[in-house]
């Protein structure tokens, strides 16, 4: 599949927010080694992560409704500061997340969507001298911190206590 990029018209057939040119840039520029592998693969499944994992808590609505393919552009969008996101603007939020989501699946493919057995929620593990508990109500997926950071300047902080959300004031 080719990588088709959003440029801010609402694209019906984009599938990355991110071009690999920009990808390699955004590494460069934070002295972080690229991983190899299928840089077009890893930042469509990035993206569809991104969508998929945050699109409840973005402000606005789809600029075009259902009729393009991603979540941005936006509009009636503000940032966590009440300043407007254009309509035509993929936020750079976006984009930085997008890389680090994608140096993840490069580094590890399927590691941004893994399919957990058993609801995921793992009482005890044993392995010779090391024994992993979690606690009740333990999250079963991963939660990729750095780009949770990287979209914090348009979405609000997810609650440690329970899978519910809350804005920022």
């Amino acid at each position: 599949m080719a990588l088709v990029v959003e440029d801010g018209t609402g694209l019906a057939g984009a599938n990355s927010y991110v071009s690999v040119a920009d990808f390699e840039a955004y590494l460069d520029s934070r002295a972080t080694a690229l991983p190899s592998g299928d840089e077009e693969g890893a930042l469509i499944r990035a993206t569809d992560f991104i969508d998929g994992e945050y699109r409840l808590r973005f402000p606005g609505k789809r600029l075009l409704g259902r009729t393009q393919a991603l979540e941005w552009p936006r509009k009636e969008a503000v940032d966590q500061f009440g300043e407007d996101i254009d309509d035509d603007e993929v936020p750079v939020e976006i984009k930085n997340a997008t890389c680090e989501a994608a140096v993840r699946e490069l580094a590890d493919p399927g590691s941004l969507s893994p399919d957990l057995e058993r609801g995921g929620k793992i009482k005890e593990l044993k392995a010779g001298s090391v024994d992993i508990t979690y606690t009740d109500g333990a999250p079963a997926e991963t939660i990729f911190s750095i780009i949770d950071k990287a979209l914090s300047g348009i979405i609000g902080k997810r609650s440690t206590t329970s899978s519910s959300f809350f804005l920022r004031a």
